[in-house]
Order: C-alpha cells, then structure tokens, then sequence
C-alpha cells in the first residue's frame, strides 16, 4: 500500500497480539503442536504479519522441548538471527509463502491463488527438507484461493507431515471449505484497541519517514476499524478526504445538500478513483452498523437500516460487475441512507 512501508515478512513488530502469541507459544512448547493453523480475523489487523513472526520463531528454534523456550513471553526473535534475515529476504528454504501470484503481461496481482500454487506444497512437503527443523507453509490468504486451490490444499491437509506446518491466514472463515477449516486449529485474531492502533500505526508511519498531520491521522485512525492495514489504505489512497466528504454529507442526513452531493460522487466517478469509491462504499456499510449500535435506535429504525446497508452493497456490487455510472451509484447509495434515517421500512424497495 505505501512502498516505504516494509511486508508482512519484514516486520519484526506486532501490537496487540499478545493473547494469541501466548496461545500458540504454549501450544508449541506442550510438543503437541496442530499440523495446521487457521488465523482468522478481519483484514489488516496483523494475521500476516503474526503468521511470518510465528514461523521465524520456529525456524529459529526447531526444539520446542528446548529448556531455554520456558523463558520466552512472546515470539520475538533477534532481529540479526540466521532465521529472521533469510525470512526476510524469502530466502529460507524451509519457508514457503503462498499468496496471489504477479501477472507479468497485465502488470499487476491475480484475482485469485491458483491450484498451480498450491500443488507447490506436495514438492515442498513431500521430499528431504533443504534444512533440519520445521519446514512451514504461510498462505496468504485462503480466502484467495479458487475452488481447484482450495480442494487441492484440503487432500495435503488430510496428509501432515512429520514437522509439517501451515500457516493460513482468512480474512472470511465462513467462505471456506468447511472440511479445511474442520483440519485446522483455529487462531482468532481481533481488531486491535484505539491505542494499539495508534501506536502500530505511528511506528510504521515514524520508519517509513511519513510525515501525515495529527487531524488527518485522526480521522484515519476513527474510519479504520482496528485495521492497521485499512489505516495504511486509507492514508495511501485519499481515504482522509473520502470519509470527511462523506461525513460533511451523512451529519445532515435526512436533509441532502444536492449540489454537494453531485460534487463529491463526481469525485468518485473519476477515471483513477477506484480506491476512493471501494472506500466510500465501505463507509457507507459502516455508516448503517454505526447507527443500528447507537443506543436510542428503536428497532423499526434498524430494520431500516439493516435494508439500507443490503441496498447499499448490492448498488456498489453491481456497479463493479457490471462497470455502470459511479456518479449516479454514489448519489443512490447516500439517498438510500438518508431515506432510512426517516423511512426505515420504505428503504426495502430501494
């Protein structure tokens, strides 16, 4: 998202974890460790990030029986180890990273992780590890992965290895194979507190040397929901005016200042604004859950607006599937909220 910023695998640092660095650690140092883990928890909140820190630890210390791993409180490891340079760099022959491949002729990520990228797995499993110790696969995410990926990755789930390990990151747990997540011990990671995100955020912004004001940090950190990622997304991707454009408009809701209105979905129907629209329909989401939460919210009022946020996400998805007007998308999906704030049930019909 921001190039200065380093990847999952390069970053030491993990904030607001520390109950599930705890529960992994002892599960590992019980040497009764799962084949598989499933890391689950909403985007950006450092499921990665825990995933490479979890396998550089046990790269760095193959012998969970190790009387010195007692001593542990956390999965830190030197930053100058032989495990955490080659990680770093992708360089370690016992650790495999599984994500969505680069698409050399069209420049840019595939939509989804190939079974092609799985079957890498039976060669990487299957014969004499380059180095003793535990060889891991990180896969980032499950939620990438097509129908054939998916079934592929079940049958070497059904086949561990001795000190065979996977890593899964997932976004989504519902969306996937049952049968996957049925073999995988499952790692909830939650979103994390104001204070945690503020000081994951701050650090990286302070490393990266990223200068970025405290108003618009502030606004920032309020729209990004415990997500480092999505605050990153948000910085990188003109999310500050995205969410005070919007907030301009939703504060006078059900009122509609219709020349605003115009001049802010203009904005967003702009030929290089397809991140700034993927936000707006995020917070436009989030707008509807916000208020339902509200506690004088009557419960007409959030029938009302659970229809308003179906509406909402249905206009946005048919405007991607189908490439329509931005503009008039944007300008039906604010009207649809503003009409629940006074019409809750009418909204259905939107």
């Amino acid at each position: 998202m921001i190039d200065t910023i380093p990847p999952p695998n390069q970053t030491a640092a993990l904030i607001g974890h520390n109950a599930a660095e705890s529960m992994f650690l002892d599960a590992y140092r019980s040497g009764r460790m799962h084949h598989a883990w499933l890391i689950t928890g909403p985007a950006g909140i450092g499921k990665a990030t825990f995933a490479f820190r979890a396998a550089r630890y046990l790269l760095e210390h193959p012998d969970p029986s190790d009387p010195a791993l007692t001593l542990h409180s956390d999965l830190s490891v030197e930053a100058g180890s032989r495990a955490a340079a080659k990680v770093a760099v992708g360089a370690h022959p016992n650790l495999l990273h599984l994500s969505r491949p680069y698409d050399e002729k069209n420049k840019r990520f595939k939509a989804e992780i190939p079974v092609d990228e799985v079957r890498r797995t039976q060669a990487f499993f299957g014969t004499t590890a380059a180095e003793e110790g535990w060889r891991i696969c990180v896969i980032d995410s499950a939620d990438d992965l097509n129908k054939n990926a998916a079934n592929a990755l079940l049958k070497t789930l059904e086949e561990p290895t001795d000190k065979g390990l996977y890593l899964i990151v997932c976004h989504n747990p519902g969306r996937i194979l049952p049968t996957i997540r049925s073999r995988c011990r499952t790692l909830g990671l939650r979103p994390l507190s104001l204070d945690d995100l503020t000081r994951s955020v701050r650090s990286l912004l302070e490393a990266a040397d990223i200068l970025v004001s405290d108003e618009d940090l502030n606004v920032t950190l309020q729209a990004s929901q415990g997500s480092v990622g999505k605050a990153l997304t948000f910085l990188s991707s003109g999310g500050v005016e995205v969410a005070t454009g919007f907030k301009a408009i939703s504060d006078r809701f059900p009122a509609i200042d219709r020349s605003v209105l115009h001049g802010f979905a203009q904005t967003l129907a702009a030929r290089d604004a397809d991140k700034q629209f993927d936000l707006f329909c995020e917070l436009a989401v989030e707008l509807t859950i916000d208020r339902i939460r509200a506690p004088d919210c009557g419960l007409p009022q959030k029938v009302g607006l659970v229809d308003a946020g179906q509406a909402v996400t249905g206009i946005a998805r048919e405007s991607r599937i189908y490439n329509l007007d931005r503009k008039q998308a944007v300008i039906r999906m604010v009207e649809t909220l503003a009409q629940a704030t006074v019409s809750p049930i009418s909204v259905r019909s939107a």
